[in-house]
């Protein structure tokens, strides 16, 4: 999690190296335009993905999850004037410091990773008995192992 902190920190010191488009012209005008539309597509079709919010919701509550993707992950609000660095990152990192770690060492961890690996691996035999043609020989493999 702490790179994952450091990266959006790195992502964002170098967002301050770059120069903003302002519509004063045309050409400008249309690509911020564009932009913008394809960042507010991006965004939409993230939250859409459960996918990304089960595996936040692995380490964080349905809440906190919520947030975070629409508030920063995601976060379409466009203005005239763009913020490239606002208070966002801070309440991520005051719930870093006010919020003991998930797992506190590798054991407990690799705990948790077992029990998920198991359960998708019952899940997995338990389909493949009942005739789910979707189980094919990588997840009977892994299934097996477990």
């Amino acid at each position: 999690m702490k790179y994952a902190v450091a990266l959006t920190r790195a992502h964002l010191m170098y967002s301050q190296l770059l120069q903003p488009l302002s519509p004063t012209d045309k050409p400008s005008a249309r690509r911020l335009s564009e932009l913008l539309a394809c960042h507010k597509r991006f965004c939409e079709h993230q939250l859409a993905n459960t996918k990304t919010s089960r595996v936040l919701e692995v380490a964080f509550d349905k809440e906190f999850t919520d947030a975070y993707m629409k508030e920063l992950m995601f976060d379409f609000s466009p203005k005239e004037d763009v913020p490239w660095f606002d208070g966002s990152l801070a309440k991520l990192y005051e719930y870093f410091e006010n919020t003991p770690e998930v797992w506190a060492d590798a054991g407990e961890f690799m705990k948790t990773r077992m029990k998920l690996d198991d359960q998708k691996a019952s899940d997995f035999l338990r389909r493949f008995l009942a005739g789910d043609p979707s189980i094919k020989l990588p997840r009977l493999s892994f299934a097996l192992q477990h």
